[in-house]
């Protein structure tokens, strides 16, 4: 599993993390399972991004 980048949010986000896996290869984000933790897919999310 590929190291996760994770952001904890304050103030009216308080209750948001967000975790982030950067892959060199296609076949490695397609094959990546998620930890139990994760609990939502956001890549395609409008405004999950940090622009």
């Amino acid at each position: 599993m590929p190291p996760l980048g994770v952001d904890v949010f304050d103030g009216p986000l308080q209750s948001l993390v967000l975790a982030e896996a950067e892959f060199t290869t296609d076949e490695g984000a397609q094959s990546f399972i998620p930890p139990s933790e994760c609990v939502a897919e956001v890549t395609e999310t409008v405004g999950a991004s940090g622009g």
